[in-house]
Protein backbone atom coordinates (compact mmCIF):
# COMPACT_ATOMS: atom_id res chain seq x y z
CA UNK A 1 0.00 0.00 0.00
CA UNK A 2 1.25 3.49 -1.00
CA UNK A 3 -0.11 6.65 -0.09
CA UNK A 4 -1.73 8.90 -3.35
CA UNK A 5 -1.86 12.38 -2.57
CA UNK A 6 -2.47 15.03 -5.18
CA UNK A 7 0.53 17.37 -4.22
CA UNK A 8 3.59 17.70 -2.03
CA UNK A 9 1.96 19.26 0.82
CA UNK A 10 2.87 18.28 4.12
CA UNK A 11 1.40 14.72 5.23
CA UNK A 12 1.04 13.08 9.01
CA UNK A 13 1.95 9.60 9.04
CA UNK A 14 1.99 7.26 11.74
CA UNK A 15 5.46 5.52 12.67
CA UNK A 16 2.87 1.92 13.14
CA UNK A 17 1.87 3.04 9.32
CA UNK A 18 5.30 3.50 8.04
CA UNK A 19 6.19 -0.13 9.38
CA UNK A 20 3.65 -1.86 7.76
CA UNK A 21 4.40 -0.57 4.36
CA UNK A 22 6.13 -3.43 2.73
CA UNK A 23 9.99 -3.20 1.79
CA UNK A 24 10.39 -4.38 -1.98
CA UNK A 25 13.92 -5.00 -4.50
CA UNK A 26 14.36 -1.45 -5.87
CA UNK A 27 14.89 -2.76 -9.95
CA UNK A 28 18.48 -2.95 -11.11
CA UNK A 29 19.87 -2.35 -7.96
CA UNK A 30 20.73 -5.43 -6.51
CA UNK A 31 20.76 -5.78 -2.19
CA UNK A 32 18.64 -2.45 -2.64
CA UNK A 33 15.10 -1.73 -1.14
CA UNK A 34 12.20 0.44 -1.50
CA UNK A 35 9.64 1.67 0.96
CA UNK A 36 7.07 3.92 -1.13
CA UNK A 37 5.66 5.92 1.34
CA UNK A 38 3.73 8.95 -0.33
CA UNK A 39 3.28 9.29 -4.13
CA UNK A 40 1.45 11.95 -6.46
CA UNK A 41 1.35 12.01 -10.43
CA UNK A 42 4.85 13.64 -10.91
CA UNK A 43 6.68 13.38 -6.88
CA UNK A 44 7.37 10.61 -4.85
CA UNK A 45 8.31 9.78 -1.40
CA UNK A 46 9.70 6.72 0.16
CA UNK A 47 13.08 5.04 2.10
CA UNK A 48 16.04 2.95 0.58
CA UNK A 49 17.65 0.26 2.57
CA UNK A 50 21.41 -0.51 1.26
CA UNK A 51 22.66 -3.51 2.25
CA UNK A 52 27.02 -3.44 2.97
CA UNK A 53 28.49 -2.68 -0.80
CA UNK A 54 24.79 -2.43 -2.73
CA UNK A 55 24.50 1.29 -4.69
CA UNK A 56 21.85 2.51 -6.37
CA UNK A 57 21.92 2.25 -10.49
CA UNK A 58 22.20 5.90 -11.59
CA UNK A 59 19.58 7.65 -12.70
CA UNK A 60 18.17 10.97 -13.39
CA UNK A 61 15.07 12.70 -12.18
CA UNK A 62 13.99 15.81 -14.51
CA UNK A 63 12.44 18.54 -12.66
CA UNK A 64 13.20 17.17 -8.97
CA UNK A 65 15.21 16.62 -6.27
CA UNK A 66 17.05 13.91 -4.51
CA UNK A 67 17.24 14.38 -0.38
CA UNK A 68 18.99 11.88 1.46
CA UNK A 69 19.70 11.61 5.17
CA UNK A 70 22.13 9.02 6.06
CA UNK A 71 20.77 7.07 9.29
CA UNK A 72 23.33 4.58 9.70
CA UNK A 73 26.50 3.54 7.77
CA UNK A 74 28.31 5.87 5.33
CA UNK A 75 27.66 6.36 1.53
CA UNK A 76 29.62 7.60 -1.47
CA UNK A 77 28.84 9.51 -4.08
CA UNK A 78 30.30 9.45 -7.65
Amino acid sequence: MTITHPSPVPVLLSEQLIDELPWEPLPASPGVRIKQICTGSDWATGLLQLGPGAHEQAHVHNGSQHHLWVLAGSVEFE
